[in-house]
């Protein structure tokens, strides 16, 4: 019994070891969010899309009982501390850069219960100084690779996300303000404030 006992102590041991030797944490150059009072989608019919929690890093709204919120690309990634158990020791390196790789949007929705919705991706559009014109999505998938219409795109049911590429690279963009494309949920029109965003960072542990 003693054996049995020892034994599977040192196969819990042997599985925890490697899980604690990797703990690290990760730091991400992203972007900051600043929520604007001006609506580039204004609509006399559309009523304004409440925001949902205002501590979210990134603007989150309820339409109804129906959930969206927006998220950008990360610039860049780089381990900061790593350890045993807790990551406490520096590790500095170069890290990963995504400079080269096309800037994107991200959209996740959640429908309501018995929620629909219609959205319109291509209207999504980025401001980015230095550019005369608004960027318009090229590529829209959903966030598993595979291609969604631009135009008309419904969703009931479970929560979705979308990414909405643009034909920028990440590098390029440092600011950039984004007006969001209005939503019908449940037969009912919304339409979202502009959003400026500038360079920011964030943490996680993994």
């Amino acid at each position: 019994m003693n054996n049995l006992i020892a034994g599977c102590l040192f196969v819990l041991f042997a599985a925890t070891v490697p899980a604690c030797i990797v703990t690290s944490v990760v730091e991400a150059e992203s972007y900051d969010s600043h929520v604007t009072d001006h609506y580039t989608h204004f609509s006399p019919e559309a009523r304004k899309a409440e925001i949902l929690d205002a501590d979210c890093r990134w603007p989150c709204y309820e339409l109804g009982g129906t959930a969206v919120g927006f998220f950008p690309p990360k610039q860049s990634e780089n381990v900061k501390a790593a350890g045993p158990i807790f990551p406490i020791f520096p590790a500095p390196g170069k890290g990963t850069s995504y400079a080269g790789e096309l800037f994107f949007i991200g959209l996740q929705v959640r429908p309501g219960k018995n929620g629909f919705l219609i959205l319109e991706p291509s209207d999504y559009l980025v401001t980015v100084p230095g550019r005369a014109e608004a960027l318009t999505p090229i590529i829209v998938e959903d966030c598993y690779g595979n291609p969604v219409a631009k135009d008309g795109l419904t969703v009931f049911g479970s929560a979705r996300c979308f990414v909405l590429y643009y034909g920028i690279e990440r590098g390029e963009v440092q600011h950039f303000t984004l007006a969001p494309a209005s939503i019908e949920a449940d037969e009912i029109l919304y339409m979202f404030p502009d959003v400026e965003w500038t360079p920011g960072t964030y943490s996680w542990v993994e």
